[in-house]
């Protein structure tokens, strides 16, 4: 009977061998096909045939992510089973109202993506800011055109 499935993640252990070569004791990989001593498994690019003593079921380790406000700060914290992983907050300024939602929002990019997102926004802020800017010049030298003409069709 088979030790594993297809799809199953499985660990090299310290007697970490393959039938052609040897694999580093912590070789991750995804079973793909089952044999009757062994089966294939693909890690890192690899596809090897492998021996089922030489490995072991590797047990998914549950994530999860919390995210929690005192009021003013939220925070965002990446655990794996009860372990904190990374932790990231978003404040609320002191001019505005505070939207659990809105800092859930910059918490979890944070978290996720650094202060990559919080930099992309601000970059998006401002050419907005310099869009309406555009818009204003735009719009005087249109009133300066029509009344150019306005003066044009008087003479």
């Amino acid at each position: 009977m088979a030790k594993f499935k297809v799809g199953d993640k499985v660990i090299a252990n310290k007697k970490a061998s393959k039938i052609y070569g040897i694999t580093k004791e912590g070789w991750v990989g995804t079973v793909e096909k089952v044999v009757e001593d062994g089966f294939w498994a693909r890690g890192n690019g690899d596809l090897f045939r492998l021996e089922y003593d030489y490995f072991d079921l590797l047990k998914p380790v549950k994530q999860s992510i919390h995210i929690y406000t005192d009021g003013k700060t939220t925070t965002a914290k990446l655990c794996e089973g009860k372990t904190v992983v990374k932790t990231a907050t978003a404040k609320c300024h002191p001019d505005d109202e505070f939207d659990f939602l809105e800092g859930a929002r910059w918490a979890f990019g944070r978290l996720v993506d650094g202060d990559e997102v919080y930099r992309l926004t601000q970059e998006v802020k401002h050419l907005q800011a310099e869009i309406e800017k555009l818009k204003a010049e735009l719009s005087v030298n249109l009133n300066d055109l029509e009344w150019m003409t306005e003066q044009r069709d008087k003479l």
